[in-house]
This record gives structure tokens, sequence and C-alpha cells, in this order.
């Protein structure tokens, strides 16, 4: 991992979780591939991360971490340092959480209704098209919309319920 970086292009509020803990909302790029990931920066658990996001509301510049971002389990993950990629997944899985859980009938209706999906089984940077039938072994599943514009966008990760 010597040559893979990731930058901070966002940072939200400081927001406080139900144990009175500080975090924030920060986004990482990933400077080799061009993605995108959501990460939670505690203050207690990683207080130089969060001193460099104070650097940069004050206009400083800063130089890319030591990292990458991958898909592992149908999240993207931001693996920053000698970090493992399952310590990395401990401490992001909240992302999992955050997607919807629908039933099956609900899936393949939106599929239908849909300009392609992607599931947790789709190659990395790819995406099935939507008169293709959903396999029997998903577990999870995004779906793509035309927004106009000429433009696509993602919906968020859905949960096929009773399949995790």
């Amino acid at each position: 991992m010597t040559n893979k970086y990731v930058k901070i292009i966002s940072y939200g509020l400081i927001g406080e979780s139900e144990d009175g803990i500080n975090y924030r909302h920060v986004i990482f790029e990933d400077i080799a591939s061009g993605h995108k990931a959501d990460f939670l920066v505690n203050q207690k658990q990683r207080p130089v991360l969060w001193s460099d996001i104070e650097k940069l509301e004050k206009g400083k510049l800063l130089p890319p971490y030591q990292g990458y971002i991958t898909d592992y389990n149908g999240i993207e993950l931001v693996v920053l340092g000698d970090e493992t990629l399952e310590d990395a997944f401990e401490h992001q899985k909240w992302k999992l959480e955050n997607h919807k859980k629908i039933s099956l009938i609900e899936a393949n209706r939106m599929r239908e209704m849909s300009k392609g999906y992607c599931t947790n089984l789709t190659y990395k940077n790819a995406m099935e098209y939507s008169w293709y039938d959903l396999k029997d072994d998903i577990k999870q599943i995004r779906f793509r919309y035309y927004s106009g514009l000429g433009k696509f966008s993602w919906s968020n990760w859905y949960e096929i319920e009773g399949r995790i």
C-alpha cells in the first residue's frame, strides 16, 4: 500500500453521539481510482485526523493520506495507513446499517423501473442491465436512475430481507 493515497474532499460539522463523543462526517477520494467513500471520524479514536480537519477548516492544505478505497461486503471502505481491511470494516460497518430493507418482490419491481442495477455479486465498476433477473444469492442491491440532462445517479444500497 506504499503508493496508494486518499485525500479528504469534504467534511461536515461536528456532531455528538449518544455517549457524548464528538464525530465528523468526512468524504475521502482515492487518488488513483477516483472512488469516493464516507467516513466518520471519532475525535477520541482518531485525534490526528481530527486535528487535520481543523487545519483544513483554517484554510491549510494537507498532503494525501496513505490508504485506499475498496468495495468490501457491498460497502465502500476507506482503509487508512497500516489498517487491515478487516479492521476498516469493523470501524465502518455502520454503513451497512444505513441500508434500507426491501422484499424480493419490491427489489424486482424497482429493478424493472431502473436503468440498471448493481448487487453485492456484481463485478467492481460493472452494472447489470435492468432486464436481467435477480440472482437467487444476492443480498444487497442498488439501482441506477436517469437524473435528467444526460446524467445518471445511483440509489442507496438496499438489503433484501431474509438474505443476510
